[in-house]
């Protein structure tokens, strides 16, 4: 082996260390006799060359070379030589330049702006990356090669392709396009910010144009967002009321999102209608206006809790269940909607997913629940034909909003309660006028009754059989009976009547009262009535027992929405079995069963349980006051009965009522007593007669000698305390109007009673108050008389207080 000096200093050997090896046993030159193919091809044809040939030189270091082998023949020897020349540095830059493209491509590929070339001359692309084809839908492969008239619009390619030629023009070097619009394969329209600039080679010939657009869409849409949601905000900060401030909410959003249509639904009852719509169709409202799950009878579907059943997209967003179709704050939203229809069954968690949205061709949906102190109270729905109209930024934003919406629902309803509580104070101080003044005329209408009855009585009296008068004066009493009727009326408005039990049969009060009960329930609902066959007696005020019939009619009608059976029944009873069990303290003797039984929802023990509670109600805000189960809780009571009922969710509800059966004896005796009613009772006791209206003092006066009483009259109080100091003595019974000016028949009764003057009191007026009664009844051991009576009625009505006991007409 020989070699020049060059290759001694390229390999760093000296030439003792090469003369006598054979080429391959130097390792720096083994890879080129490892090379078959090489080596093979160098004896075939006495020539071989390597670009590239990696050696290594004595101390180490890597060497790039270009190794041409030639084979010759030298006297009877085959000589093989090896040109070498150095190529490392040469490879060195190659790769590092290699490098840098990559790295460059690298970035091209990964920055997350569209990037793309285009060639001067026919402007078409010579380099995409992927952000612009995630950003346009289109496949690189495909647009390379091509222009913008193969992929856009016609307008929108020569919007595109005239702002390149500004620049490649030289009218602008770089030009600079804040908002440019590009209608996209798969995201609809978005909003560019693009700046393009002229590619220009050494020798500074133009041969590219680079554009570099950045999206936008979602950025200005969070601040069209962020815009709309302070012009809402100034909007649920105004007086308005909250119908008013929805419609304008409702109306920004679709005109400012561009939205197709939009809707905000809010709690109503069990259900989530929409409060107020715009942009739905009346097909698509009739479907997807309500959300409450039905059974097949029309009844509200409730899950294991009792909670109700929501359907569809809108139902699973308001039931606010956990669910990964969610974001964080509750929202479903989708730009492309079609995807739903392939979901399978088993894997869709809402309850009929009814999909009209799809059907419809809303592209775009989003679904935000509105909650007040984090219950869900609505839904806010964007609908949109277009796609790609949400994105994370906008959907909070709309989150944020529907949370101000929210805050101000629970302050705007805080302020109609308000609002609403003033107006019921003033309708129950207008009632309260109202019932004062009704009070007032019933007074004085009962005194002037009394008098055309009294003296009506009198003249009645004083005209023989077979007078034609008789005919008259009757006519006269009748009409003033008709009268008293309608004061009646007043007074029970005005709650200020006293109540009065009597002996009845519970069967004529059903019968009477069941033509006002049937036009009450309707058509839709049957009332049947069953009687007992034997007279079912009791001792009642006929107008309570009537008002607990109709409070339970009333609450049976609640009951069956959709129509049912009310039936009546009344039934004499013995006491016994449960009953005895249950009422041990109740008195012994026959019992008046009084059944109302209705055929709807019924109610669970644990409602049944506080039913009787007043106050307490299942019926929505503003439907009922909770105290109609309860007072007739108390009208029962106070008539000496007991009341039960029997209940269960969709089995009906039964009340069975409990009087004591009032024995005939004591009936018989009344009817006697009936028939003396026309008897004018007499006495020889002292009477103190006290009446502010002359002309009822002058009918009292007449009537109290005419039957054989002594009389002193008095005209008020203060009148009558000197009267009886000019008496001197005591009297057997004060006859007292109760509201008279200055000092009340009870005041003046007490004083007497003071001072030992009087031994009973009856009081008689047209209207009662405080004085003597609470709630309406009269206090134990007060003798009233109801004006307008007849004179025989006060004569029967002296009789009783003088002839009872002292404690039932105490002052």
């Amino acid at each position: 082996m020989d070699a020049n000096p060059f290759i001694l200093n390229l390999l760093g050997f000296s030439l003792e260390q090469l003369t006598g090896k054979n080429l391959w046993e130097i390792g720096a030159l083994k890879d080129v006799f490892e090379n078959k193919e090489k080596f093979k091809e160098l004896q075939n044809t006495g020539y071989a060359r390597y670009e590239g040939l990696p050696l290594v030189a004595s101390d180490g270091r890597k060497l790039f070379v270009e190794f041409v082998s030639n084979t010759y023949v030298v006297g009877d020897s085959k000589v093989i030589q090896c040109n070498i020349r150095d190529n490392t540095d040469l490879t060195r830059t190659r790769g590092e330049l290699t490098e840098s493209k990559a790295i460059l491509d690298m970035v091209v590929e990964n920055v997350p702006l569209m990037i793309f070339l285009k060639d001067a001359k026919d402007l078409r692309y010579a380099l995409f990356n992927r952000a612009g084809e995630e950003l346009t839908g289109y496949a690189r492969n495909d647009l390379l090669g091509k222009s913008d008239l193969d992929f856009f619009p016609p307008e929108q390619a020569a919007y595109f392709m005239g702002r390149d030629r500004e620049v490649l023009d030289g009218k602008s070097d770089f030009l600079d396009i804040p908002e440019e619009p590009i209608l996209t394969a798969k995201k609809g329209t978005r909003l560019l910010h693009t700046r393009k600039v002229s590619v220009r080679d050494k020798d500074g010939v133009t041969k590219y144009l680079l554009g570099i657009s950045e999206d936008i869409t979602d950025r200005k849409q969070v601040e069209l967002y962020r815009e709309v949601s302070r012009e809402i905000l100034v909007i649920l900060n105004k007086s308005s009321n909250l119908e008013d401030s929805i419609k304008d909410i409702v109306g920004i959003l679709k005109t400012r999102g561009g939205f197709d249509a939009v809707g905000l639904r809010l709690q109503e009852k069990e259900d989530f209608p929409y409060f107020y719509q715009d942009g739905f169709s009346e097909d698509f409202l009739l479907t997807e206006n309500t959300l409450a799950a039905r059974t097949a009878d029309g009844g509200v579907c409730r899950d294991k809790a009792g909670k109700v059943c929501l359907e569809c997209t809108c139902g699973l967003v308001i039931s606010g269940n956990p669910n990964p179709g969610l974001t964080k704050g509750g929202t479903f939203w989708t730009n492309d909607s079609l995807p739903l229809l392939n979901l399978p069954a088993d894997q869709d968690p809402r309850l009929d997913p009814r999909n009209l949205c799809v059907h419809k061709n809303y592209a775009s949906v989003a679904l935000t629940p509105i909650r007040s102190k984090e219950a869900i109270v609505g839904l806010l729905q964007l609908n949109s034909r277009r796609k790609g109209c949400f994105s994370e930024g906008i959907i909070a934003q709309l989150e944020n909003m529907a949370a101000s919406i929210g805050e101000a629902l629970l302050r705007k309803r805080a302020e109609q309660e308000r609002e609403a509580m003033r107006g019921e104070l003033m309708q129950s101080r207008k009632m309260e006028s109202i019932g004062r003044l009704a009070g007032g005329v019933a007074h004085d209408f009962n005194n002037l009754l009394t008098a055309i009855i009294g003296y009506g009585g009198f003249l009645m009296k004083g005209l023989a059989e077979g007078d034609a008068k008789r005919e008259d004066v009757k006519e006269i009493l009748t009409a003033a009976e008709r009268a008293a009727g309608l004061t009646q009326q007043l007074l029970a408005f005005s709650r200020k009547q006293v109540l009065k039990t009597e002996v009845a049969d519970l069967n004529s009060v059903v019968w009477g009262i069941e033509k006002l009960l049937r036009r009450l329930m309707g058509e839709e609902i049957k009332l049947e009535t069953k009687y007992a066959k034997a007279p079912c007696l009791v001792q009642v005020d006929i107008g309570q027992i009537e008002q607990v019939l109709v409070n339970l009619a009333v609450n049976a009608k609640d009951a069956m929405p959709k129509g049912g059976t009310l039936t009546l029944e009344t039934a004499l009873v013995d006491q016994g079995g449960d009953f005895s069990l249950k009422h041990a303290d109740f008195p012994p003797g026959r019992l008046v069963c009084l059944t109302i039984k209705d055929t709807g929802c019924g109610m669970a023990d644990k409602i049944k349980e506080h039913i009787f509670e007043p106050f307490f109600t299942t019926k929505e805000t503003g439907k009922g006051t909770g105290l109609g189960l309860s007072t007739v809780f108390g009208i029962v009571k106070q008539s000496g009965g007991e009341i039960e009922v029997e209940s269960a969710p969709d089995s009906g509800t039964t009340f069975q009522i409990y009087i004591p059966y009032y024995e005939e004896a004591v009936v018989a005796k009344d009817k006697a007593a009936d028939k003396e009613k026309e008897t004018l009772l007499s006495g020889s006791e002292t009477v103190l007669l006290v009446e502010d209206e002359e002309s009822l003092r002058r009918l009292g006066e007449r009537l109290l000698r005419a039957s054989g009483y002594t009389v002193l009259s008095a005209a008020n109080g203060k009148e009558a305390l000197e009267v009886m100091g000019r008496y001197g003595k005591s009297v057997d019974l004060l006859l007292t109007d109760v509201v008279m000016p200055g000092m009340s028949g009870r005041e003046l009764a007490t004083e007497l009673g003071n001072r030992k003057l009087i031994h009973r009191t009856l009081f008689m007026s047209g209207y009662t108050d405080d004085a003597i009664t609470k709630h309406g009844v009269l206090e134990p051991g007060l003798a009233f008389i109801y004006k307008p009576f007849t004179v025989e009625t006060l004569s029967r009505k002296l009789r009783e207080v003088l002839d009872g006991p002292a404690d039932k007409a105490k002052a």
